[in-house]
């Protein structure tokens, strides 16, 4: 047997959609039917396609607005992260910027003792100089009156080999000038012994002080070698403070963007 065909869904036109009285009029190749069964079936259809276009409207949309939610609260919490982790990092910045401020001053306190230590220097190159001059001078003059009584004891000398040919009372004059000049001469060797003495002390006041120079050099160069390695660790923590602050620079700059792409997005 033939299928059956189905009838065609009956099709209506409003002549007058505002009129008080409106009739149907049937399209052309429409099967007519009864207005009274057909009347309300396309205004039914077409209020089911409309709520169901909008219930999948509200899906789509509460959805979308779930998915952002999540990627704003993902967002706030990357941010959130990255506060902390600025702000940790201006924790440390500050420690550097205390360290750099401590080592500053321990440069500054170097730099006063070892200003005072070439003071010290100066001064004891002075003294020494000083004792140097005198120890000269000292010995200049021994040397000068070693010399004048080496003459007047040859003078001496000549003198009591030309009184012995003398008679016995100008011998016995002689006798008496020559223990008189006996007992200058002793006076006089004594007097040479005691500057020996001092020209011995004062060479040793010399050794002493420049070994004494000697332990002030040695010191300047060890407060050198410290200066030396202060200003190192100096300029090692200047580049870490640099380094952290472009970080944390480069940090607000992402957390400022990631801001305005929120604030954008809400």
């Amino acid at each position: 047997m033939p299928a059956r065909r189905s009838p065609m869904p009956q099709v209506y036109l409003l002549d007058a959609p505002h009129a008080t009285q409106r009739r149907r009029i049937p399209l052309p190749g429409a099967n007519p039917s009864p207005p009274e069964v057909n009347a309300d079936r396309p205004t039914e259809w077409l209020l089911l396609a409309c709520v169901m276009l909008l219930s999948l409207m509200a899906l789509t949309f509460w959805g979308k607005n779930q998915a952002a939610r999540a990627e704003i609260e993902t967002w706030q919490n990357q941010s959130r992260e990255m506060a902390a982790l600025a702000e940790q990092w201006t924790v440390e910045a500050r420690d550097q910027q205390r360290e750099q401020a401590t080592q500053n001053a321990l440069i500054v306190n170097l730099s006063q003792r070892l200003r005072q230590t070439g003071q010290m220097n100066n001064a004891l190159a002075a003294s020494l100089e000083n004792w140097i001059a005198g120890h000269e001078n000292l010995r200049a003059q021994s040397q000068e009156s070693l010399r004048e009584w080496s003459v007047h004891s040859a003078e001496l000398t000549e003198s009591l080999r030309v009184t012995e040919t003398l008679r016995d009372t100008e011998r016995r004059d002689h006798e008496a000038q020559v223990q008189a000049v006996s007992t200058t001469l002793e006076s006089t060797q004594q007097q040479l012994f005691e500057a020996t003495d001092v020209v011995r002390r004062q060479e040793s006041i010399l050794s002493s002080a420049r070994s004494d120079l000697s332990a002030a050099e040695s010191r300047i160069h060890c407060l050198e070698s410290e200066l030396s390695s202060a200003r190192s660790a100096l300029s090692s923590a200047e580049c870490e403070n640099s380094r952290l602050r472009a970080e944390i620079s480069c940090l607000q700059s992402r957390i400022s963007s990631l801001e305005s792409e929120t604030h954008s997005r809400h």
